[in-house]
C-alpha cells in the first residue's frame, strides 16, 4: 500500500510540473498555459485527427494575454488538478490565442452569441470530433465548470449520434442564415441606407453619458467615425468623445485608453490596454479635431500616440499587442492605482495634500488597490501647473517599474500595426515631430513584414513569423501604407500598398465574396461580400475605399470595382446598418477618413 501511495504521489507531482504542448509557444498567452496540468494542444491537424480517430469531443478555449478573466479561469480551473484530469480524460483540449486565430475566434463568438445571447473571453466551446460547435460558454467558477464537463461527457457517452446531429443541424441553419445575409440586393438607395443607420444609432445611443447602451461601454470607433463623416448626431459624438477622454476610459496619468469600462458612465475601466484600441481612438480624435474644428480632440489624438510611442514600441521595430489588466502581483489595475502610502512615499506634503484633494482621497476608493488618477482638463488655472508637474513626477515614478510590474504581450501583429500607421499619418500632418519619426520607422517595419509568401500575421519576440496574415491584416496594412503614402507623397509606399491590394484580391476573393482566411482546419468558413464593422472596422469596406484612393492617385484601373462592376450591397447591410456603417459611408460618397494631402 505504501508503495502504491508513493507511486501515486510521484505521478501527481510529475503531472503538476510537466510542460504541455504550449510551453514554447511564440504567443505569450499560450505560453503562460504551458505548465497547466491540462494537456493543452495547439490548433493543429494532429490534435483534430486524434479527436476524429478516438471519437472524442474537442474543447477549444480562446482568450488573450491582457484578459483579466482569462487569467482568473486559468488559476481557478485550468490549474486545478481535478478539472485538468477530467478534461484530459474526456476531451481533446485545445487552447488558442484569439489574436493569432481571429477568424476561428470570430466564428466561435458568433456561435456562442447565437446560442447563449452574449459572448466574450475567456471563450470556451465544445465541438464534435469533426469540428461542429455543440455548446459554448464564457467564464464559469470552477464548480459550475466541472459540472458542465461532467454533464456533457455523460451525454456524449450515452448518445453521441444525437449530439452530432444536433451540432450539424445548428451549423446548417447558421450556413443558411449566412447565405441569406450574403444575398445581393439591387437596386439600393444610399440615402435610405444612411437614414437607416442614423435611425438605428438613435435606438442605442446614450445621450446623457455618451456611447452606446446603458451597460458596459466600449469605444465603437467605426460608428463614431461614420457619424462624423456623414455629419449626423454631432452633439452625441461630441458628448461621447468628451466622456471617453475626460472620465476613466482614458488613463490620465500614464496615457492611452483602456479597452472598455464596466459601467455606463465611463468610471470603472477594465484595465487592459490594446494596441488596436489606442490606434483607432487616436485616429478618431485626430479626425474629429479636423472635422469639428476642436483643438482639444487633436491634442488627445496626439497624446494617445505619444503614449504608444513611449510604452508600446518594441526596441527592434513595430509595436506590441497589449499591456495586461493585472500586475505582477495578480492585482487587477494594480499598476494604475495609487494607495495612500504610495502617494506619501512619492510626494512632499504640499503635493500630497493637493493630489488627495484632486483625487477625492478623503472618500473610499471604488477600487480595492487604490485610487485612479483623474483628468486635469477640469482643473482651474490656479492649480493646473502644480498638478501637471505632480503628474509628470508620478508618471516617471511608475514607468520606471513598468517592465517589472506590468506583464506585456510582446508579439507584433501586422494588422494592428497597420492601424497605428494610419493614425501616425494623420498625426504627422499636424507637424508633430514624434509622430513623423515614429511613423517613418513604422512604415519601414511594416514593409518588412511583406515577402514573396505574402503578408505575415506578425512576428514574435524573437522576430519569427507568426504565420500568414488574414483578410483583416491585409486590409489594415494596406490602409496604413496608403494613408502614410498620401500624407507624405511617397509613391513607393503607395505602389507597395497597391501591389498588396492586388495580392489580397488574388488570395481572398471568390465569386461568393471574400474569405476571412487563406486556410482553415475546421468546417464552417464561408465567403462574404461585406464583412461587418465590429470593434474593428470592416476589412471589405476598407479594401473598397483603398482601391478607390489608390487608383486615383496612381492613375491605375480599379482592382475591385472594375471586376465586381459595382459595390455589392447585401441583405446583411439592410438588416443591420449599424454594423455596416463604414460601407454606408462609402456608398454615400464620403471617404471614411479625410484623405491626407
Amino acid at each position: 500500500m505504501k508503495i502504491l501511495l508513493l507511486l501515486a504521489l510521484t505521478l501527481l507531482t510529475s503531472s503538476i510540473t510537466q510542460a504541455n504542448e504550449l510551453s514554447n509557444s511564440p504567443s505569450p498567452y499560450l505560453a503562460m498555459h504551458g505548465k497547466d496540468p491540462v494537456n493543452w494542444h495547439g490548433l493543429n491537424q494532429k490534435a483534430l485527427d486524434r479527436a476524429r480517430k478516438e471519437q472524442t469531443l474537442i474543447f477549444i478555449s480562446s482568450g488573450y494575454f491582457a484578459c483579466h478573466w482569462c487569467h482568473v479561469m486559468q488559476q481557478e480551473s485550468y490549474q486545478d488538478q481535478k478539472i485538468a484530469a477530467y478534461l484530459n480524460q474526456h476531451f481533446i483540449p485545445i487552447k488558442i490565442d484569439r489574436e493569432m486565430n481571429p477568424v476561428l475566434d470570430a466564428r466561435l463568438i458568433d456561435f456562442v452569441e447565437r446560442t447563449r445571447g452574449v459572448a466574450g473571453w475567456p471563450l470556451n466551446v465544445f465541438l464534435t470530433p469533426d469540428g461542429y460547435p455543440l455548446f459554448g460558454l464564457t467564464y464559469l467558477p470552477p464548480g459550475e465548470f466541472y459540472d458542465v464537463l461532467s454533464r456533457l461527457s455523460g451525454l456524449w457517452k450515452e448518445d453521441p449520434d444525437s449530439l452530432i446531429e444536433l451540432a450539424r443541424t445548428a451549423s446548417k441553419e447558421s450556413w443558411a442564415d449566412a447565405s441569406q445575409y450574403n444575398e445581393i440586393i439591387t437596386p439600393y438607395n444610399p440615402g435610405e441606407l444612411k437614414q437607416a443607420f442614423v435611425s438605428q444609432v438613435g435606438l442605442s445611443l446614450n445621450e446623457l453619458e455618451g456611447g452606446f447602451g446603458h451597460g458596459s461601454k466600449f469605444p465603437l470607433t467605426p460608428q463614431f467615425t461614420s457619424l462624423l463623416q456623414l455629419g449626423a448626431k454631432q452633439d452625441f459624438v461630441r458628448t461621447s468623445l468628451d466622456a471617453m477622454s475626460q472620465y476613466h476610459l482614458m488613463d490620465h496619468l500614464s496615457g492611452g485608453f483602456f479597452r472598455y469600462t464596466t459601467d455606463p458612465d465611463w468610471q470603472t475601466p477594465h484595465f487592459e490596454k490594446m494596441l488596436y484600441d489606442n490606434a483607432l481612438l487616436a485616429r478618431l480624435y485626430l479626425h474629429a479635431g479636423t472635422l469639428l474644428d476642436e483643438e482639444r480632440y487633436t491634442k488627445t489624438g496626439i497624446e494617445t500616440l505619444h503614449f504608444a510611442i513611449r510604452t508600446l514600441k518594441h526596441p527592434e521595430g513595430g509595436y506590441i499587442a497589449s499591456l495586461s489588466a493585472v500586475d505582477n502581483q495578480n492585482i487587477e489595475g494594480g499598476y494604475y492605482l495609487w494607495s495612500q502610502e504610495e502617494i506619501a512615499q512619492a510626494l512632499n506634503k504640499d503635493d500630497q495634500e493637493l493630489i488627495r484633494e484632486h483625487w477625492g482621497m478623503a472618500q473610499a476608493s471604488r477600487f480595492e488597490a487604490g485610487y485612479l488618477p483623474t483628468t486635469l482638463d477640469t482643473v482651474t488655472d490656479k492649480y493646473r501647473s502644480q498638478l501637471s508637474h505632480i503628474y509628470q513626477q508620478l508618471r516617471s515614478n511608475r514607468e520606471q517599474t513598468l517592465s517589472e510590474r506590468l506583464p506585456v504581450d510582446d508579439k507584433r501583429l501586422s494588422g494592428w500595426n497597420g492601424l497605428l500607421l494610419s493614425a501616425m499619418a494623420y498625426c504627422s500632418k499636424t507637424g508633430d515631430p514624434a509622430c513623423l519619426k515614429a511613423g517613418t520607422d513604422l512604415s519601414h517595419f511594416i514593409l518588412g513584414l511583406i515577402n514573396a509568401e505574402g503578408l505575415k500575421l506578425g512576428i514574435d519576440r524573437d522576430g519569427q513569423s507568426l504565420g500568414q496574415g488574414t483578410l483583416e491584416d491585409y486590409a489594415f496594412v494596406i490602409q496604413g501604407l496608403t494613408d502614410w503614402g498620401l500624407s507624405h507623397n511617397n509613391r513607393s509606399v503607395l505602389a507597395s500598398a497597391h501591389a498588396l491590394l492586388r495580392e489580397t484580391r488574388k488570395r481572398f476573393h471568390t465569386k461568393d465574396g471574400w474569405m476571412a482566411s487563406q486556410s482553415h482546419l475546421l468546417p464552417g468558413l464561408r465567403a462574404q461580400h461585406n464583412f461587418p464593422d465590429t470593434i474593428l472596422p470592416s476589412p471589405t469596406a476598407i479594401l473598397l475605399r483603398m482601391d478607390e484612393q489608390l487608383s486615383k492617385v496612381l492613375k491605375q484601373p480599379r482592382l475591385l470595382v472594375s471586376e465586381l462592376s459595382t459595390f455589392r450591397v447585401t441583405r446583411s447591410v439592410l438588416n443591420d446598418p449599424f454594423s455596416h456603417a463604414s460601407l454606408i459611408v462609402l456608398l454615400n460618397g464620403s471617404s471614411a477618413s479625410p484623405a491626407p494631402d
